[in-house]
């Protein structure tokens, strides 16, 4: 490796120029490139060279120098030492602003595609807004805790007033803190809410199947709070209540079981389905295609639009839970394969002037057979929903051979964090 111009422990003075990916300020030190995690475009810093690499390195800031009008004071007692967050330090109006920068430039530097950004969906009130969270039991200062693990570590961080958190979520933590001493089985607690019919559902994990005796008690007097005891291998072992909460998007009703995946910010989610289903343009004639379809929420959502819906999955339970959405809303056009989308989609597709499909993948993006076979059957449209730029520049870019970019509209998912979900609407060339 050659000389690099800084040694790890070393305190250097430099401007922050950018923010990355995840947030994290951007800065130089004779032509080295330094993360500096809480630092804004603008801001002066003092920072100690905290690891190196070849080509960067990362710094903690000890001292900032001259301030950003952009910086905000954090209102969460947890934000430095949790990592679940990366901006709150950033006014919400600046979060924005970046987020809508950091797309188009994504979309430019790995796509090769100029387009027209729309105004990024934000939220009125964006804080509270997680339906879900996954909480360690961990020791800290002599005693078992719940908490989150420190960011790159399983340092525990206990919660006492996690501000992303719903109104119900820190009394069921508060309980579990008082008996988490003695229930030593317990390594893991998920917490989900319904904010439609303000449903609680705790799932409890354990080691082995030995249940925590008289855990149930910790739920006792809650109102329409259920849980559920598994083991480590997620097999279930007991049920206090319901095994499941139900959730509303727009005139449907979803079950949500301990393991479901499901949108963690259901206000939001509407936005998103919104957006998606005016950019499939439905009039009732179409054969929809959900890819990585999950649950089914979003082709159901849809489903009153088209002639037909089908939703392709690899995980089987998710594919269950799709069947019973599809059930609970007397939806009869909805029909569900369980596969990989890469290997399952040239099967059973269905030739038709008609098809729309929607590609919502996970962050890794689209398999390349996906991408090809795509290319290869030429939907007339493809509605994109992603929670990762990077790789749906990717993605586009390798469509573009016979799909032009019509709209792009970015959501705020997950205010005071880096990330953001985008929906784009592709057209066949």
């Amino acid at each position: 490796m050659a000389k690099l111009p800084v040694i790890e422990g070393q305190q250097v003075e430099l401007t922050v120029e950018d923010l990355s990916h995840m947030g994290d300020g951007v800065g130089r030190y004779r032509g080295f490139t330094l993360f500096v995690p809480g630092g804004l475009p603008g801001e002066k810093v003092l920072a100690t060279v905290a690891r190196l690499k070849k080509n960067y390195g990362t710094a903690r800031m000890d001292e900032i120098i001259q301030y950003a009008p952009e910086r905000a004071t954090p209102v969460c007692e947890e934000y430095n030492a949790c990592g679940g967050c990366q901006l709150q330090h950033v006014n919400y109006q600046e979060q924005l602003a970046w987020k809508q920068s950091f797309v188009s430039k994504t979309l430019q530097k790995i796509g090769g595609l100029s387009v027209e950004i729309a105004p990024i969906l934000s939220m009125e009130e964006p804080w509270a807004y997680r339906n879900k969270v996954q909480l360690h039991v961990g020791m800290l200062h002599g005693r078992r805790w719940l908490g989150f693990y420190q960011l790159g570590s399983h340092n525990l961080v206990p919660i006492t007033n996690c501000r992303l958190l719903p109104e119900g979520f820190q009394d069921i933590i508060s309980q579990f803190n008082e008996v988490i001493g003695a229930a030593k089985s317990i390594t893991q607690v998920w917490l989900r809410k319904s904010f439609t019919y303000q449903e609680f559902m705790v799932a409890v994990f354990v080691e082995g199947n030995t249940l925590p005796r008289g855990i149930e008690r910790v739920i006792a007097g809650m109102d329409n709070t259920s849980m559920v005891v598994m083991n480590n291998k997620k097999q279930v072992l007991a049920v206090h209540g319901n095994d499941h909460i139900k959730e509303r998007i727009g005139q449907l009703d979803f079950l949500i079981s301990p393991l479901s995946f499901f949108q963690i910010n259901p206000v939001q989610t509407e936005s998103l389905y919104k957006c998606a289903s005016s950019f499939a343009q439905l009039t009732g004639a179409e054969t929809l295609w959900d890819l990585y379809c999950g649950t089914g929420t979003l082709g159901l959502y849809m489903a009153d639009r088209c002639n037909k819906l089908f939703g392709v999955e690899a995980d089987a339970s998710a594919v269950k839970d799709a069947q019973s959405n599809a059930a609970l809303n007397e939806i009869s056009n909805a029909k569900f394969y369980r596969g990989k989308v890469e290997d399952t989609l040239s099967d059973i597709w269905q030739s038709n002037q008609e098809n729309v499909v929607i590609l919502d993948p996970p962050r890794k993006g689209c398999h390349e057979k996906t991408i090809n076979t795509l290319l290869k059957i030429l939907p007339s449209r493809i509605v994109y929903v992603s929670c990762n730029p990077a790789t749906l520049a990717r993605d586009l870019k390798a469509l573009s051979t016979s799909y032009i970019v019509r709209q792009v509209q970015p959501v705020d998912m997950f205010p005071q964090t880096g990330h953001v979900e985008c929906v784009v609407l592709i057209e066949r060339i």
